[in-house]
């Protein structure tokens, strides 16, 4: 039996899947972007296959959910990070950096106003969204907004610096990564996916809640440490969520499931 994966498109978030079995048994849709014509499954973040629910998700907190919603275990498989675009540097400059769409529960405000009251702390702030307004109205001095960038420039500003700053309850954190991957250490909330992906101490510093003053906290306990943190070392870690890495899994999940389902 033979199978084909690919990415669809402009949807790096969806897997095309073709097998001849799937094919025969008519569980299909044509996924746009597929070739005309072309049987196929389309994976998204849980695959449902004939209402068997085999279901992968990106950490293990996501695995606890589906284990107390749905009653079934789940196989944990990162997302996808283009690790190869977001080179390590072991220079770096003094500013912190924070990058994300601005929408409330990103809580890039949070981040502005925590270092407003901390003026002689330089904060870089990348990205564009319904938020705007608010978090310019949080701005000191000492932060600077800047536009959404294109992938190579905001690498850039991930390699020079001097940490990067996360304070959403996510699922993943996917922009944690990259800047792990520039050899960059993240101060980051210790909920969801961050608390899973950061070790405190190892790759970066954890805060527990929300507030301005863990963040503030966050950034002097990392200031006092921040000499122990080693670029190469973090970013041979961020290796390990790179897109080869969830290909090879995703491949073999999906295989597997496909096979456990077609022996019944």
């Amino acid at each position: 039996m033979g199978y084909a994966q690919q990415a669809l498109p402009g949807d790096s978030g969806r897997i095309l899947v073709q097998t001849p079995r799937v094919r025969a048994a008519g569980m299909f849709r044509h996924a746009p972007g597929a070739p005309p014509g072309k049987s196929s499954v389309v994976i998204r973040p849980i695959l449902c296959v004939n209402a068997q629910v085999a279901a992968h998700c990106c950490v293990t907190t996501c695995a606890r959910r589906i284990k107390k919603i749905y009653r079934r275990d789940a196989e944990v498989i990162y997302p996808p990070v283009d690790t190869a675009k977001f080179r390590c540097e072991s220079k770096k400059e003094d500013f912190y950096l924070t990058a994300s769409r601005f929408v409330p529960y990103k809580k890039i405000d949070l981040i502005a106003e925590a270092f407003s009251k901390m003026p002689d702390k330089k904060l870089v702030i990348i990205g564009e969204g319904t938020d705007e307004d608010k978090i310019k109205a949080k701005c000191n001095k000492n932060v600077k907004m800047i536009n959404y960038k294109k992938v190579d420039d905001l690498a850039e500003y991930m390699k020079r610096a001097r940490a990067f700053v996360f304070a959403a309850e996510e699922d993943f954190g996917i922009s944690v990564i990259e800047a792990l991957s520039c050899g960059t250490p993240v101060i980051a909330l210790n909920k969801g996916g961050t608390a899973e992906t950061i070790i405190d101490g190892k790759y970066g510093i954890h805060f527990s809640e929300q507030t301005t003053e863990d963040i503030v906290n966050a950034v002097s306990r990392f200031e006092k440490s921040e000499k122990t943190f080693d670029p190469q070392m973090l970013s041979d870690y961020a290796k390990r969520f790179d897109r080869s890495i969830f290909e090879e899994k995703i491949r073999a999940f999906i295989i597997n499931k496909c096979d456990e389902f077609f022996k019944k």
